[in-house]
């Protein structure tokens, strides 16, 4: 009886023969209905006629006859050849968990959902008037579609054909774990599918950041939006939505990067962080991952594909403070699933499911959940980007647009502390489109979400107690500094806060008509100090492009054999190497002497400096000034500096630059010795060869055979030729750097007849 209402709006005694035979045929096979299999579903029902007429239970004639005739359903959608509601395949899968689909199929059945079913009316009339407004057909909203009321204006080009536009929208409440809404439109007459796994895009770029958040990066951590090495993309490309300002903006932060889709700091960090470890995060998130990779996924390649109700219930997560609700069965391989249905009851109010009963898992902690809604509702950081005002709604929302470079569909997925919204927008074949996909799913977010949270007040995220709050650098996330440009407040997990001072802007002395840096030969007049940003290596390309100075690396050395009239430091040479105990030696006239000293500062321009010694009482000709002790400094460039103090205040200076090492230079034997035993050949020679790790600093190399001494080498490559001859021998290599540190190695070898 039921059967026969829902097909045919009809009670079973008023059914004619074609129309029974059609019921019989879906009792047996309820899968081949009419709704799901129209074909199949009459094939079946001729099947039905003709085993009646063969066992002569109706005349060959009428047999025919019901077989020709066109059913007429009582439900329009199939009589117009349309889809059902999506909701509808997807409760019904669900229920199958608990009843057999054929068993469902075939009535006596009453399926309770979740679903709200004004609000899933609300969602229905509102994508029509967004579908209507896309392809220029708006109509007068009527009283009854509150929410369409919300709906900015769309100002892109008008859709030509609807039928290459699919728009779909659920709702979840992740505090039970519940779907709340589901609505799709297309007039393409393809089914809508909310388990059809799409290209994320850049929706699964906050999971990116959360891994590296799990090693210790921060919402206020450097990153670099430049032109990625090797890559081809474009900055269009890599800067979704950018619409007229697609311009690389170098140093920036992660919560900038994450908000306005700087794709280019994201991809560095996949590449970083490796197919297998976003795998495993989405895995903990609870999604359904493919074996096959997304095969348009560009920026972000071997990445899955993704469906609609994990992405929502992932960014649940988030809402729940780090837990991931739901129910314990569901639709698909997950742990826990958002319910889509309440109850069934069978025939008599027998109730087959109570009611669900919600169940948690953890999936992070608190305060990295913290930090994610911290960065996805900040309305300050998206201004950057255009995304920024149509996600002004007048309360506290996380948002993430859903950009997928080099295709015409999209998303957007937000949340309040009550709903999660997702919305997708695209081509239900992957056709190219001739519409703005961002202004439709970005505006029927705002629109929703407005008209669900209308009558809801707004709170700000609650701060777990392992959260601090500092005031750092943009964009580098380091304490403050003098020349740093911008102060920000950020949130920083208890433990990770920064501990320097930001080094990104630096101010560095250069001499001010060469640009070169400044050093102790530039005089004061021709010394100024400017502000570097400092630039990595990866990053110099572009901003040289940009106009960006980048410090220089080399130093003022025009005033180099400086000399101050007739006094002059003698020992040690300028550019010389120096190590332990220095003996310094110099001139200083007796004219209008009064004191001078000996001083010493770390590198070519030193900040401050360190007295050798006592002050210089008397004036002589290339005498003793004084000993300086290296032995416990680091090995480097220091400036020597000789102070002479005259009569009336004059001061006068002569400086040298040297440098310290006190350390033996480290050698390696590159020849193969055998293991000692060389097979002798006569006329064969043996290479004997030695290397360093920095040669430049090799003064000599002696190579001795049993203490006589075979040959001296002062440039690289150290080797020497040696023509075999049968004995025990010893090989002693002595290496002299320019300091006169030596190291010495020996290695016995025997060169015998085979």
């Amino acid at each position: 009886s039921q059967a026969a209402r829902f097909y045919f709006g009809k009670d079973l005694k008023s059914l004619d023969l074609a129309e029974s035979a059609l019921l019989a045929a879906v009792a047996k096979y309820p899968s081949l209905n009419p709704l799901d299999a129209p074909t199949a579903a009459k094939e079946n029902q001729e099947e039905i006629l003709e085993i009646m007429k063969t066992a002569g239970l109706i005349p060959a004639v009428e047999a025919d006859r019901s077989a020709r005739i066109q059913l007429f359903y009582a439900d329009p959608e199939i009589n117009s050849s349309q889809i059902r509601p999506a909701f509808v395949d997807y409760i019904l899968e669900e229920a199958s968990h608990l009843v057999p689909q054929d068993r469902l199929l075939r009535g006596g059945f009453k399926i309770i959902s979740t679903l709200d079913s004004e609000l899933q009316k609300t969602l229905n009339c509102t994508l029509e008037v967004l579908l209507q407004r896309v392809t220029g057909e708006e109509q007068e909203i009527g009283t009854s579609c509150e929410a369409s009321r919300l709906l900015p204006k769309y100002s892109g080009l008008p859709l030509a054909d609807k039928e290459s536009l699919e728009i779909d929208i659920l709702l979840l409440d992740p505090i039970l774990g519940e779907l709340r809404g589901m609505a799709g439109i297309s007039d393409s007459g393809r089914a809508l599918s909310f388990n059809k796994p799409r290209n994320p895009g850049t929706l699964i770029t906050p999971y990116l950041y959360l891994t590296s958040f799990t090693r210790g990066f921060e919402p206020a951590s450097l990153v670099w939006d430049i032109p990625l090495d090797g890559e081809e993309f474009s900055k269009e490309y890599l800067h979704p939505g950018c619409e007229d300002s697609c311009d690389y903006q170098g140093p920036v932060n992660i919560r900038t990067a994450l908000v306005n889709d700087y794709l280019s700091p994201a991809r560095q960090l996949w590449n970083t962080l490796g197919t297998n470890q976003y795998r495993n995060t989405m895995a903990i998130f609870g999604f359904s991952l493919g074996a096959e990779p997304c095969p348009d996924c560009t920026v972000f390649p071997e990445s899955p594909a993704l469906e609609m109700v994990d992405l929502a219930q992932g960014y649940g997560v988030f809402v729940n403070q780090g837990y991931l609700r739901g129910k314990a069965d569901g639709t698909s391989n997950l742990e826990i699933q958002p319910a889509a249905v309440l109850r069934i009851e069978a025939h008599a109010g027998e109730q087959l499911m109570f009611e669900n009963t919600v169940v948690e898992k953890k999936i992070i902690s608190e305060e990295l959940a913290y930090l994610l809604n911290h960065i996805l509702s900040d309305e300050v950081a998206r201004t950057e980007s255009s995304y920024a005002d149509v996600f002004q709604i007048g309360r506290t929302a996380g948002v993430k647009v859903g950009a997928v470079p080099g295709s015409d569909s999209g998303w957007v997925i937000g949340y309040t502390q009550q709903i999660v919204t997702a919305v997708w927008a695209g081509s239900p074949g992957g056709e190219d489109l001739d519409v703005d996909t961002f202004q439709v799913t970005s505006s029927l977010w705002r629109a929703i979400t407005q008209y669900t949270s209308r009558d809801q007040t707004s709170e700000d995220w609650d701060s777990p107690q392992g959260i601090v709050t500092l005031d750092v650098c943009y964009p580098s996330g380091m304490l403050p500094a003098e020349y740093c440009p911008r102060i920000v407040r950020e949130v920083f997990i208890q433990g990770n806060e920064p501990q320097g001072v930001d080094t990104l802007f630096q101010a560095i002395q250069v001499n001010r008509e060469t640009g070169l840096l400044a050093s102790v030969f530039t005089t004061s007049p021709q010394i100024e100090e400017r502000v570097y940003l400092k630039v990595p290596a990866e990053a110099k390309e572009w901003a040289e492009k940009s106009g960006i100075d980048i410090p220089p690396t080399l130093y003022d050395l025009e005033n180099l054999d400086q000399t101050q009239e007739d006094f002059t430091v003698v020992t040690p040479n300028n550019l010389s190497f120096v190590k332990g105990q220095v003996r310094i030696t110099g001139t200083i006239p007796e004219d209008e002497f009064v004191s001078a000293r000996l001083q010493f500062g770390v590198g070519m321009n030193p900040r401050s400096w360190i007295q050798i010694g006592a002050e210089i009482t008397s004036p002589g000709d290339n005498r003793r000034l004084g000993i300086w002790d290296t032995t416990e400094l680091n090995d480097g460039i220091y400036a020597l500096q000789l102070v002479v103090i005259k009569e009336r205040q004059q001061i006068e200076k002569v400086s040298l630059v040297v440098s310290v090492d006190n350390t033996p230079p480290e050698m390696a034997l590159k020849t193969d010795l055998l293991e000692g035993d060389i097979p002798y050949l006569a006329g064969k020679e043996i290479l004997f060869e030695v290397d360093f790790e920095n040669s430049s600093e090799i003064q000599q190399v002696d190579f001795y055979l049993n203490d006589d001494l075979l040959a001296t080498r002062r440039v690289p490559p150290y080797i020497h030729a040696w023509p075999l001859t049968l004995g025990e021998f010893e090989l002693i290599v002595v290496a002299t750097d320019q300091a006169n540190n030596k190291t010495e190695l020996s290695t016995s070898f025997d060169v015998i007849r085979e």
